[in-house]
């Protein structure tokens, strides 16, 4: 399926390179990174580790239903996978590729609470920069399922924002993370004349935020188009590599050696 959809070579990478712990897609609105992130997320799931819970979070049940779960169902971009997807818009579960999939909102504080008990194997974040912090860093704590991943998706947002200050500024120091930033000139899916259309409404930081992507760009080093490969296209072995953590004496989730 890869070979027969338009992806730029960030796309591409992306879903060549996101075998850490969490990947993050960043960058500008309409850049292609939700559908690259979507794409890797499929390719998770079919392959997921058992002995644990598959989840999607969105600021709300409602806004993954949007945002995550009407893309997937889409057969203009998922051709027959679509018919994989069973989701009903509120609904607290849905199935991909027949593995059962939870699905939570996470608007504020009290969201966490739901994580308490779960025990992760893997899961796909909507607009990270609208959960919760407490939720996040509750999430990150449930990945304890050896192979585990996180995926999400962020549009830029304040320079000040918990998820830049504490995460995607330290990305030099966080061996198990990566990031891709996209611009809206590197999405194949868009004409020439809507991009200037789109790049034409913004100015300032809106401008380099909506269209550029570099409103918001990491201070430690980010993968960008500047240096890609096409190189997943047409790879036939591919290996996820994950979260590989077992429970420390401290109760704490520690890195196994690579």
């Amino acid at each position: 399926m890869i070979d027969t959809l338009p992806l730029s070579a960030c796309q591409l990478e992306s879903l060549r390179g996101s075998t850490s712990c969490v990947s993050i897609w960043s960058g500008a609105i309409r850049s292609g990174k939700t559908i690259a992130s979507l794409l890797r997320w499929q390719i998770y799931v079919a392959n997921a580790p058992r002995g644990g819970q598959l989840v999607v979070v969105g600021r709300t049940r409602d806004s993954a239903a949007r945002n995550v779960f009407a893309p997937l169902q889409g057969p203009s971009l998922f051709g027959h996978l679509a018919d994989q997807v069973h989701y009903t818009s509120g609904a607290p579960t849905a199935t991909i590729l027949g593995r059962t999939v939870y699905v939570l909102g996470a608007s504020d504080s009290k969201a966490e609470k739901v994580l308490r008990g779960l025990t992760c194997a893997g899961a796909y974040v909507d607009e990270a920069t609208v959960v919760a912090e407490d939720f996040w860093t509750q999430l990150l704590g449930r990945m304890s399922v050896p192979g585990a991943q996180l995926f999400a998706t962020t549009n830029p947002d304040s320079p000040a924002h918990w998820l830049k200050r504490k995460y995607l500024d330290r990305l030099d120091s966080l061996p198990d993370w990566r990031s891709f930033a996209f611009t809206l000139d590197e999405n194949p899916a868009l004409s020439t004349e809507y991009k200037a259309s789109i790049k034409a409404e913004f100015t300032g930081l809106w401008y380099r935020a909506s269209s550029a992507g570099n409103g918001w760009r990491p201070r430690a080093p980010s993968t960008t188009c500047g240096h890609l490969s096409t190189s997943f296209r047409g790879t036939t072995s591919r290996t996820w590599r994950g979260c590989s953590r077992s429970a420390s004496t401290t109760g704490r989730p520690t890195r196994a050696p690579r």
